[in-house]
């Protein structure tokens, strides 16, 4: 997601003198305002909520009643704009919003307030693009795709030339973040149409994805074979045939793609655990092997290339179990310590596995039939614990 510049423009409509004190309150905070000081125009403003509370309903000034939540809106935007970080960003911007939605639910706004209040909204929603992006880097999801929708909609009142083609991207991105499959796919249908170069190839990637993800097959192939005579040569498209090549349980021709991926990207973990699976879906053990330690070469941390490495020597120790049971008395010492060196490289990988993911079930469940396995019940129980 990408950030946009704004310039925050200040009320420049004074409300008109009045012998009402919290008018003059309001007006003390509108040049406060004026003049950058946002702290001491909320300062004047509380000043003025009290005195409101008690006489708003004797008070006839139009530019006052208008100017008040106005005034408050602004402050706050101006808060959020200066702010540094996310957290005190969001709660400012979403103060101003209370407060600007309140300045369109007061009646007889005098024009030229009405203008600046409409500049001063659509600063709102550029404001509220940017705190989006933040979210979004913070991976707090819910929040971007709120920020955004409410951000179109601030621009659809106000200036809808603002809804651009980043705005929809952002906005179909974090949609498919939180599972809205149905909500990102007009967005992501509006940048196809407008041949969004920069985000093009990306926007057809997950409209086809999320056909899939909505059991829609035959749409996420269709989009994908558009995408792919536009781009034929693009290697995230190309990963998403193989979603589709897997979802189908095209095994071999899905081998046969991440295999003719990896020639250009070698350096992607993700992409050998893949291939590492297909292997084993294959029964080619030692190949899902090699891949799962290529992935673990790249990524120390990769949960599931430790995971393969452990599961693939547990299946080796299994099969040296069953040599056991047939084997003759002077063969079985070198099989024990085949078996016990077999144990040891099992627990090594699946406790690092457990490390990176500690509540996994499947890795807990796996260590815990080792350890019996190996007659270690102490550590069996303590694992067999963290399953309850």
């Amino acid at each position: 997601m990408r950030k946009i510049q704004f310039l925050i423009l200040f009320c420049g409509v004074v409300a008109s003198q009045t012998s009402f004190g919290q008018c003059k309150e309001v007006n003390k905070a509108n040049l406060q305002l004026r003049k950058g000081n946002p702290d001491e125009a909320l300062a004047h403003l509380k000043e003025a909520d009290s005195l409101f509370s008690v006489v708003r309903e004797e008070i006839d000034d139009e530019k006052c009643l208008a100017n008040y939540p106005l005034v408050y809106g602004a402050s706050y935007l101006k808060k959020a704009v200066d702010a540094e970080d996310f957290s005190t960003k969001l709660l400012y911007t979403k103060n101003a919003d209370k407060y600007f939605q309140k300045f369109y639910q007061t009646k007889d706004v005098p024009k030229n307030i009405k203008v600046d209040g409409d500049a001063q909204f659509e600063q709102l929603g550029l404001v509220m693009q940017n705190v989006a992006v933040d979210a979004y880097s913070a991976s707090k999801m819910q929040t971007a795709y709120e920020l955004n929708i409410r951000a179109i909609e601030i621009f659809n009142t106000i200036s809808p030339k603002r809804i651009d083609n980043a705005l929809k991207f952002n906005t179909a991105i974090s949609a498919m973040a939180i599972e809205k499959y149905e909500e990102a796919l007009p967005f992501l249908d509006e940048i196809i149409e407008a041949e969004y170069k920069s985000r093009l190839a990306t926007a057809y990637r997950l409209k086809s994805q999320a056909h899939l993800n909505l059991k829609q097959r035959a749409e996420a192939q269709a989009t994908l074979d558009s995408a792919m005579t536009k781009f034929p040569e693009d290697n995230n498209l190309k990963l998403q045939a193989l979603n589709l090549m897997m979802e189908a349980g095209q095994n071999d021709k899905a081998l046969e793609t991440v295999n003719k991926i990896l020639e250009t990207e070698q350096g992607r973990a993700d992409l050998y655990v893949v291939q590492a699976q297909l292997y084993y879906d294959n029964n080619e053990a030692e190949k899902a092997k090699e891949a799962y330690e290529k992935a673990y070469e790249l990524e120390p941390t990769n949960e599931y290339a430790l995971y393969g490495i452990g599961v693939y020597y547990v299946q080796e120790s299994n099969k040296i179990v069953e040599e056991l049971s047939k084997a003759k008395t002077e063969d079985k010492e070198a099989l024990t310590n085949q078996l016990n060196a077999r144990y040891e490289k099992a627990i090594h990988f699946l406790e690092k596995a457990l490390a990176v993911s500690p509540e996994d079930r499947s890795t807990l469940t796996t260590l815990i039939k080792l350890y019996r396995s190996m007659g270690n019940e102490d550590k069996a129980q303590e694992y067999e614990s963290r399953l309850k």
